[in-house]
């Protein structure tokens, strides 16, 4: 696995002070994924190549770019177009490919011997979203066109799902919109388009940048994706608001503890069934999905501070987070 000059950053991009909304046509590419399938026209059931597109954005001027997982699986070739409509021909090599949040890094390269230059994108911060204020825009080429396409609506929330959480939004996606960013009203991406519901007109999903920057990040430096966890099931549990004026929540729920996994990360830090989980590293925590949040860019085996509440006294504990 190569990662030349690309460190899993484009920190010299991430400063817009005194800057407007941000031209995205020089860090958009075009992915064409050619795959072998079965020829439905062959009776000796043999094969044939075809075809699907999907989107991605640089992160690097060397020409690295993020995109889905789903839209480079199963390839014989890779073929890339930057939006900048550059002359000659681009391939692309899958330098690492994440299933299971549905991300792959990868690298566009010239087979003609052409020159390129591309324009990393700016980076946002999916977890500053308001849900039902903040207007975003998905930008991709749609339905094979070799165009790229804004569609704009607006961020709805968050949608927790079996690896974690998804942006929510009201934008509408087609098939060869995945892969491609969703951005904030100032261009900075915030997500990476992924999902949508067919049947349900206008709801869209997109994992948050802050998890692909992790992820990039991890492969980067370890060549694999690391995740930290606590080792318990949870559930919500509201609390009167005597408590939580004394515990000074935000929301009038917190963690409760309902099963401890046997030598666990919250095993060996003392924590008990019936715990009332109320903060974690000093943010507090309303709901299961606050805790998968936290946890999705925290490295395994760094400490974390829990604050309790055991039988009506308030605790603080320290728990090494362990590795799935």
């Amino acid at each position: 696995m190569r990662h030349e000059k690309y460190n899993g950053s484009n920190e010299k991009n991430d400063d817009m002070s005194g800057e407007g909304p941000l031209d995205l046509t020089r860090s958009m590419v075009r992915v064409k994924n050619y795959f072998k399938q079965i020829d439905p026209l062959d009776p000796a059931g043999g094969s044939r190549l075809g075809r699907l597109q999907g989107s991605g954005f640089f992160v690097s001027a060397a020409g690295h770019f993020i995109t889905n997982a789903h839209v480079v699986r199963n390839h014989v070739r890779l073929m890339v177009a930057p939006s900048t409509g550059q002359p000659g021909k681009f391939s692309a090599e899958v330098l690492s490919i994440v299933p299971s949040v549905d991300l792959a890094l990868c690298r566009m390269r010239s087979t003609s011997g052409s020159a390129f230059s591309v324009v990393p994108v700016v980076f946002g911060d999916a977890m500053a979203l308001r849900g039902g204020v903040d207007e975003i825009v998905v930008y991709g080429y749609p339905l094979g066109t070799k165009q790229l396409h804004p569609t704009r609506g607006v961020f709805g929330g968050w949608e927790s799902v079996g690896t974690g959480m998804l942006l929510r939004t009201d934008a509408a996606l087609n098939p060869g919109n995945s892969g491609g960013p969703l951005v904030d009203s100032l261009g900075r991406v915030i997500g990476i388009n992924t999902a949508m519901i067919y049947l349900a007109q206008g709801i869209s999903f997109a994992i948050p940048v802050n998890t692909a920057r992790w992820v990039v990040g991890e492969l980067v430096s370890h060549g694999r994706v690391r995740r930290a966890y606590l080792g318990i099931t949870a559930q919500a549990r509201p609390v009167n608001r005597r408590l939580q004026h004394q515990l000074s929540l935000d929301s009038p729920t917190v963690v409760e503890v309902v099963t401890i996994e046997t030598d666990g990360p919250a095993s060996r830090a003392g924590l008990e069934k019936g715990d009332l989980i109320y903060a974690l590293n000093g943010k507090s925590v309303a709901t299961v999905d606050d805790i998968h949040r936290m946890l999705a860019g925290h490295p395994p085996g760094v400490p974390l501070d829990l604050k309790i509440l055991r039988r009506g006294k308030i605790k603080e504990l320290e728990i090494i987070s362990g590795e799935m």
